[in-house]
């Protein structure tokens, strides 16, 4: 990055420091394995750890499963990742962190979580499409970020 966006764009004070996938399962349902994916039919379940004072970093699950609500499909689904945020506490207020992971980090990890959801079933499986909808995000106040 060039001095000169150095200047204009400031680092957030919590990072993402570590990704990792906890759980990755297809399971191809063959009777029905030339119906499309139905892309409206998913859960998106996301939680945080505590804060960890010590390593100055709280961790966010954030997962999807898709298939077991919906009787014919092709697929069922279910996978979870797990991203490690470092937390500068010079800069951000540790009273909302547990906000900050609640709300803020399943967004940030959302992208990742798509590309996991959309190369399993295309690489793994041999079904094409994508999956996961984008997700239009309200624009906020500084303040109402935190």
């Amino acid at each position: 990055m060039s001095e000169e966006n150095k200047k204009e764009y400031e680092n957030h004070p919590i990072q993402l420091r570590a990704l990792k996938v906890l759980e990755l399962s297809i399971k191809v349902i063959p009777e029905h394995s030339q119906l499309e994916p139905n892309v409206e039919k998913f859960s998106l379940f996301h939680g945080h750890s505590e804060y960890d004072k010590k390593n100055k970093t709280i961790a966010v699950r954030i997962g999807v499963e898709m298939g077991q609500e919906v009787k014919e499909v092709p697929f069922e689904l279910r996978i979870e990742i797990l991203g490690v945020f470092e937390v500068d506490e010079d800069q951000f207020p540790l009273k909302f962190v547990h906000n900050w992971a609640e709300k803020n980090a399943p967004l940030i990890l959302y992208p990742y979580l798509r590309e996991q959801v959309d190369n399993a079933p295309r690489s793994r499986a041999g079904f094409g499409g994508t999956l996961l909808p984008l997700f239009q995000v309200p624009t906020f106040s500084h303040h109402k970020l935190i």
